[in-house]
């Protein structure tokens, strides 16, 4: 795999990596420096031939992960919460601060829905988009359809959520010795894969 960084050339990798996206066999990084002219990446997904990407206050777009336009401003990233983004089904899908955005056209027009609390991570399978809060007990489905929302009651809050073996998995922390990877069941509730995780350093 190649690996691509700011200027639009291989090179070293910065000392910390905060956000990757994969197109095909390339890899484009950005690190805790800003990557567009005055905007921090928080993090970044590519499909249908565009990169998008999440700041502080915006969205931007990317056709070769080194030149970015805004093409949605925001109010609602500017919090300490994570910012995840994913892309599946032709649909980009970016969690954030008690609103969900979504975009069918590579990222030109967004649309939002709402939600009471932060959405922190996201991902996608099975048909659906499930997004996680790590400062409430629930899981936001959106099917990917027609992104229809419903509001799931769980027993965690999830940090991070994952889609592998046709199953979502979630990390929940609550401090070193209580923590854990859980898998959500056909009940919507989170049941215990492996407890007690090393936990190495924040930005590691």
């Amino acid at each position: 795999m190649e690996v691509w960084w700011k200027p639009h050339q291989k090179e070293a990798l910065p000392a910390q990596i905060r956000t990757v996206a994969v197109n095909g066999t390339k890899a484009v990084y950005t690190g805790y420096t800003s990557v567009a002219p005055t905007f921090t990446i928080k993090s970044m997904a590519f499909g249908n031939g565009v990169y998008i990407a999440v700041a502080e206050d915006r969205i931007l777009r990317s056709a070769d992960g080194v030149n970015w336009e805004t093409v949605q401003m925001t109010n609602h990233f500017n919090s300490s919460h994570s910012l995840y983004r994913v892309f599946a089904e032709g649909k980009f899908v970016v969690g954030g601060d008690c609103v969900i955005y979504t975009s069918m056209d590579n990222g030109s027009s967004w649309w939002t829905f709402s939600s009471s609390v932060a959405m922190d991570s996201v991902a996608y399978g099975d048909g659906k988009f499930m997004l996680t809060s790590s400062q409430y007990p629930c899981v936001i489905r959106l099917t990917a359809d027609a992104l229809q929302k419903t509001w799931i009651d769980t027993d965690l809050k999830i940090q991070d959520i994952v889609y592998v073996n046709d199953a979502f998995y979630g990390i929940y922390y609550k401090s070193a010795t209580e923590n854990g990877l859980y898998k959500l069941n056909s009940s919507n509730a989170w049941t215990l894969v492996l407890g007690n995780l090393p936990i190495g350093p924040k930005n590691c």
